[in-house]
């Protein structure tokens, strides 16, 4: 490899300054740029190079390039090298990757590992051809994170931008555990749904300004708060207050708690609190019971009515169809729950003969019924209250 052949200035103007040459060489541009290079055509061509001549010169790697000839005083030493105040211009080698400059002087390269600054903006594709935005993390074979644009219904822009952040933020996008999954806005036009999985505040609350908060499977916890719309509903499933109250209602704001039949259109059973006299409440509660029990509120047959209030507890038992044998106006009827200090009323469902109830004497685990006549055989129907 060598220098091929060299153009020397014009006669006339051997001795200008600047002055330029022409160089045609088959070597790489290292080879070319590197010390004493020139020194060896000098046997050919003869000593004259100087510190005010430029030369261009062919390289199989670059092409033509434009350098200054540096002329060590001290060793002789001719090197061909950029010129003052530039660079030569190093072309990338790596396909299809992104050509930064190295240096102000026009160096040029496509290196891995270099932050590369734009002063405007940077754009993946065009208009009818698309261009992605991606990011590797420093994990190899871990996947990437993208930015694909899809067509829009029409030519219209899709901005992602942040609002001002009062301190240094970094904002992580969760596994959705779902090939597709879509970002909750904060203001949309149509309903957005999340399809698997739950919504969860550490701390916090869930607001509907208006609107509704609907458990359609499942349930809402207590310390929900609804501040408008038509309230909280659960289509299947409960609305339990683990640690905590139902409140229908608030002080001077009236509330109802409803429950319906699984019959359609056959009412609903509603407490409704009225005003008190004064700012106190009514509690009904139970006493300590020794088994599950049933109480039903029998039909009044009127309108309105109410139910009789008593200091002490007060039980009751039905009974209906107890068989007499006759023989006597006096008829005994067997009953634990019976006592004496219990109120039993009652009638003859079935008779023999006929008679009507003189009186009834209550008794520890019986009572005695007189009737008028000896009924005969019959049945009898009574109330005990204790």
């Amino acid at each position: 490899m060598s220098v091929k052949g060299i153009i020397f200035p014009t006669t006339g103007l051997a001795d200008a300054k600047p002055s330029l040459l022409y160089i045609n060489t088959d070597d790489t541009l290292a080879t070319v740029t590197a010390a004493s290079y020139l020194n060896k055509v000098i046997p050919v061509y003869g000593n004259v190079f100087s510190k005010y001549q430029m030369a261009m010169v062919q390289t199989t790697d670059q092409g033509a390039v434009l350098l200054q000839i540096s002329v060590a005083v001290s060793t002789g030493v001719i090197t061909l090298q950029a010129a003052a105040g530039s660079e030569a211009i190093v072309l990338p080698t790596v396909a299809n990757h992104i050509v930064y400059a190295t240096t102000t002087g026009g160096n040029l390269s496509t290196a891995n590992g270099i932050n590369i600054i734009n002063g405007g903006g940077i754009y993946a594709g065009l208009s009818g051809t698309a261009g992605t935005l991606r990011s590797y993390s420093a994990t190899a074979s871990r996947g990437y994170f993208e930015i694909t644009a899809v067509a829009n219904t029409g030519n219209t822009a899709l901005v992602l931008t942040n609002a001002a952040q009062a301190a240094a933020r970094t904002i992580t996008i969760p596994d959705g555990g779902q090939t597709a999954s879509s970002i909750l806005l904060t203001n949309n036009a149509t309903t957005q749904t999340i399809a698997t999985g739950s919504l969860a505040l550490t701390l916090g609350n869930i607001t509907a300004a208006a609107g509704n908060i609907a458990a359609t499977l499942g349930s809402v916890a207590a310390g929900t708060t609804v501040t408008a719309g038509t309230g909280v509903t659960a289509t299947t499933g409960n609305i339990t207050a683990t640690a905590g109250n139902l409140v229908a209602g608030s002080s001077g704001a009236a509330g109802t708690v409803s429950s319906f039949p699984s019959t359609a259109a056959r009412g609903s059973l509603k407490l409704v609190a009225v005003a008190n006299t004064g700012n106190t409440d009514v509690t009904i509660s139970n006493a300590a019971h020794g088994q599950a029990t049933v109480y039903t509120i029998a039909d009044i047959g009127a309108a309105t009515g109410g139910l009789a209030a008593t200091t002490t507890p007060f039980v009751m038992k039905s009974v209906a169809g107890a068989a007499a044998a006759g023989g006597a106006a006096a008829q005994s009827f067997t009953d634990a729950f019976c006592t004496t200090g219990s109120n039993v009323v009652g009638n003859w469902a079935t008779q023999t003969n006929a008679g009507q109830v003189v009186k009834i004497v209550p008794g520890n685990g019986s009572f005695v019924v007189t009737s008028t006549v000896d009924i005969g055989a019959g049945t009898f129907n009574y109330i005990i209250t204790k």
